[in-house]
């Protein structure tokens, strides 16, 4: 693979650029694992990833993108261990990894970053309501439900992004038999009042 060639090239250097490019090789390794089924694998490959990057300074402009990419693949990872057979130990690896990805990117305020922490909060509600934790997942979807709220209106995929939530919240309410607003309050300016 071309990726571990990659990889020797930037040995343990200190140079910011160098240190991204680490980064940004083993994240691109861990989408191909990802890619043809080696969870696992693409789990390590993420790990040494966020290792590399964390290290950037603040000031490095592509850190936060790689922060947020970094927690995404992690959200992808998770979605597929509880759209898996569902037994405990896929449904803690899934924990373990959307866990991570929301602290990926713990501390980063800007618009792209709420969009991901959105996602990954509603995705990861949905999965616990679906697995039988409602008030976990209701907590949670009102998480995702906060975040997405702070996207300014022309955030470019903001309506997108809304119309999926109101979407995935009617269809947990139809579920369970309960109006939306049960699952999420309209007390705080829901985007279901939107």
């Amino acid at each position: 693979m071309l990726e571990r060639e990659a990889i020797k090239l930037f040995p343990g250097e200190n140079d910011p650029n160098l240190v991204y490019s680490r980064g940004f090789a083993y994240r691109y390794w861990a989408s191909k694992e990802y890619s043809v089924g080696n969870f696992d694998e693409a789990s390590n490959k993420l790990q040494l990833a966020y290792e590399a990057i964390r290290n950037l300074p603040d000031w490095y402009t592509l850190k936060a993108e790689e922060l947020r990419h970094i927690a995404d693949l992690w959200r992808w990872l998770a979605n597929q261990y509880w759209n898996a057979q569902r037994n405990e130990q896929n449904l803690e690896k899934a924990r373990g990894f959307i866990k991570r990805a929301v602290a990926v990117i713990e501390g980063l305020t800007d618009d792209n970053s709420n969009d991901i922490r959105g996602q990954i909060y509603q995705d990861w509600g949905y999965q616990e309501i679906r697995t039988g934790s409602r008030e976990e997942g209701v907590r949670l979807l009102r998480q995702a439900d906060q975040y997405y709220r702070k996207l300014p209106a022309p955030y470019p995929s903001r309506d997108i992004r809304v119309r999926v939530f109101q979407q995935v919240v009617s269809q947990l309410a139809q579920e369970m038999g309960i109006p939306d607003v049960e699952i999420i309050s309209n007390e705080s300016g829901s985007l279901l009042s939107t």
